[in-house]
C-alpha cells in the first residue's frame, strides 16, 4: 500500500459509511461515538501500521504500537505525505 491515494481512500471511506449509516439508519449518538472510536482504535491504527510495514519502515509484528497515542505523530511524513 505505497500508493497515497489508495492509502487515503482505504481510510477515509469507511467513515463515510459509519456517518451514512448513521444518517440513514437514524442509530443514536452512543453509537456513533463507539463506531468512531472502534475506527480510530483499531481499524486506522492497523491500516497506519501496514502501510509503515509496506515501506519497509515497521516490521510486521510491530503494526500494534501504532495504537498508542502519538505515534501516529512520530510518523506523520512517512504516512501521509510520501
Amino acid at each position: 500500500m505505497k500508493n497515497v491515494f489508495i492509502h487515503y481512500l482505504l481510510l477515509l471511506a469507511p467513515l463515510g459509511l459509519i456517518f451514512w449509516v448513521y444518517e440513514h439508519f437514524e442509530l443514536s449518538s452512543e453509537l456513533l461515538a463507539g463506531m468512531i472510536l472502534v475506527y480510530f482504535l483499531t481499524y486506522k491504527s492497523y491500516l497506519d501500521g501496514r502501510r509503515l510495514v509496506a515501506k519497509n519502515i515497521l516490521s510486521p509484528h510491530e503494526i500494534w504500537i501504532m495504537i498508542i497515542p502519538g505515534n501516529h505523530l512520530r510518523y506523520f511524513k512517512e504516512l501521509y505525505f510520501n
